[in-house]
């Protein structure tokens, strides 16, 4: 199902709510959501806001399985990407769209494949916008910059049982590419000290599942994926990237890699820094939301006595 909303919906949690509610109780087996600028008003894009309506798309999802105690997949989409008849028939086979949406102005793309009789308007009301509490929501850093895309970015991650923290932060290094976008797969030299380290999927399984989520959002992006095993990976080895993508709880790192590319005679990263789903730097990230409570949870079913 290919769910389409405005900008102006994105924004609010109100109207995410009883739009993604509606949805919900037709139990899709996947739900793709596309963020559609062209509907009934003028948008004006940041990077900061098409992070901020992404992380509040997954934010209020993630509220509603909870609620429904249900686990259907949730994938935010990056306009005005070209999707092959072929990919979007696999993707989605129905369309819903929202009142504040104008249906015509949608891309083809999205829906040629689709019959009439499986577009419909969904239940959606009057907009009441929010202004967002600070860390409350994934922000970038640079609020204020304008969309330019960057030739080559980096981001890094162990993207094991790829959740919504992950999918958030590989949005914005997807949206911010131009060119050739670096993934960075954690190896073992990095992983020693993870906890529940038996329950965690494989390097292959983890590259795997990264590669399938970005084919989904951006199709026309191939990501150059390595293994790392130390804290800068391919940044210090590759010297022509442009910008890093981290999460907040990672940004010292940023700082290290851009130190080791000076020492290189390197131009330094911009650094986009996108805040923790669950968590701030104020509680020390201890509400995060974390790959390691999926394999603590799967510890447990093999443990139950514990």
């Amino acid at each position: 199902m290919l769910l389409v909303i405005s900008e102006r919906e994105a924004y609010s949690s109100e109207s995410l709510e009883l739009v993604l509610e509606s949805i919900f109780e037709s139990r899709p087996s996947n739900i793709y959501v596309l963020i559609h600028s062209n509907s009934t008003f003028e948008s004006h894009v940041t990077v900061a806001s098409f992070i901020d309506m992404v992380g509040r798309v997954y934010d209020q999802s993630s509220k509603i399985k909870a609620k429904h105690n249900v686990e259907t997949p949730v994938t935010v989409l990056i306009e005005e990407e070209k999707y092959d008849t072929s990919l979007a028939s696999e993707l989605w086979s129905s369309l819903y769209y929202t009142s504040n949406v104008v249906l015509d102005t949608i891309d083809k793309v999205y829906t040629q494949h689709i019959n009439k009789e499986n577009i419909h308007l969904t239940r959606s009301d009057s907009i009441k916008e929010e202004k967002s509490s600070k860390g409350s929501k994934p922000q970038v850093a640079n609020p204020e910059s304008e969309f330019a895309a960057i030739p080559v970015v980096a981001v890094g991650g162990t993207f094991d049982h790829l959740h919504d923290g992950h999918k958030i932060l590989l949005s914005a290094s997807a949206f911010l590419t131009e060119k050739t976008l670096i993934v960075g797969v954690t190896g073992p030299e990095l992983l020693k000290k993870k906890q529940y380290l038996e329950y965690m999927q494989s390097y292959n399984e983890r590259v795997k599942s990264v590669e399938t989520f970005l084919h989904k959002i951006r199709p026309s992006l191939m990501p150059d994926v390595y293994q790392i095993n130390d804290i800068c990976g391919p940044t210090a080895k590759i010297e022509n990237v442009d910008a890093l993508v981290v999460s907040l709880e990672s940004s010292k790192g940023a700082d290290y890699v851009n130190n080791v590319r000076s020492q290189l005679g390197w131009k330094e990263l911009q650094v986009y820094t996108i805040g923790v789903v669950g968590g701030s730097d104020s509680d020390k990230f201890e509400n995060k939301l974390s790959s390691t409570g999926y394999r603590r949870l799967e510890y447990l079913k093999d443990h139950p006595e514990q």
